[in-house]
């Protein structure tokens, strides 16, 4: 997912690169999401999964 289709930076790749205060923080701000802290929290639980079971 990209807004802009020129740009090599995918919104996976963003997630996946990014830090649980960065994540929170896009969530609150940019969502106005007042569970951000806990969604920031699940996603970084998935990637530690996701990574954990690609060797």
């Amino acid at each position: 997912m990209r807004m802009d289709q020129t740009q090599k930076l995918t919104a996976e790749d963003w997630i996946s690169n990014s830090d649980y205060n960065e994540l929170k923080s896009v969530i609150k701000n940019y969502g106005d999401e007042k569970y951000a802290s806990k969604i920031a929290r699940k996603i970084i639980e998935k990637i530690q999964q996701k990574n954990t079971f690609n060797f």
